[in-house]
């Protein structure tokens, strides 16, 4: 169970840290209200900048799902057992300084950067259809009870309360979400064209750290500059 709901967790920090890193790696003026005021930069990535405030707004946004977790896990209807070993779980959780999340956000744009060179990156209303496809399959196996479980309602719960702090209805989750979903399929797609070149590999561990090292050579390929923090 433990698994499933952290995997459930970190699907959604990466909603809600991703959202700001694409107001950098994107042109998009929905996202305008990002960028209102002079950002001190933390780093830039072939000449697109990173901002301080977006590694701050991941943090706030990480410590915001994990309220959430602890929050829900404690009203939920599991056994005593479960609720003080997942939020034991959620409260033992790694932590990164402000330098690392750095370093995994400059990571994700050379990764997005890439994607774009080759054409991988997917059209909005691909990433939208992608996006409400995901959304209405975690309701639909959280309310429906031909497939509801603790594991899947929980995970509901979690999202819904971090959707409430963030004082989103579900339709601005759609909106504003699709575009993590479009910058999360230009990874996964750049991924799965590495994979090609690994067809005779079953080991998906050997893959994935090939893969690994293949974003290093990028990392170490790319224009990267940092700044000092604020």
């Amino acid at each position: 169970m433990k698994k499933t709901i952290l995997w459930i967790i970190v699907c959604v920090v990466m909603i809600a840290g991703i959202l700001v890193l694409l107001a950098n790696t994107l042109d998009l003026p929905a996202l305008d209200f990002l960028r209102f005021r002079k950002e001190k930069v933390a780093a830039t990535v072939n000449g697109q900048e990173i901002y301080w405030s977006t590694v701050n707004e991941r943090v706030e946004n990480i410590n915001l799902i994990y309220e959430a977790g602890i929050e829900c896990t404690e009203n939920s209807d599991l056994s005593d057992e479960k609720k003080q070993e997942t939020i034991q779980q959620m409260q033992n959780r790694p932590t990164q300084s402000r330098n690392e999340i750095l370093d995994s956000l400059v990571r994700n744009t050379v990764a997005y950067q890439q994607a774009e060179k080759d054409g991988l990156v997917p059209s909005y209303e691909e990433a939208y259809e992608a996006n409400e496809q995901n959304y209405q399959l975690a309701k639909t196996y959280a309310e429906d009870s031909n497939y509801a479980n603790e594991d899947t309602i929980l995970a509901y719960e979690i999202l819904k309360a971090y959707m409430k702090a963030k004082h989103w209805n579900e339709k601005e989750y759609l909106e504003q979400t699709a575009h993590e979903y479009q910058i999360n399929m230009a990874v996964g797609n750049l991924y799965n064209k590495f994979k090609e070149s690994y067809a005779d590999e079953a080991d998906e561990n050997k893959i994935r750290a090939a893969y690994e090292d293949y974003l290093d050579i990028l990392v170490e390929e790319a224009d990267i500059q940092y700044y000092d923090m604020e």
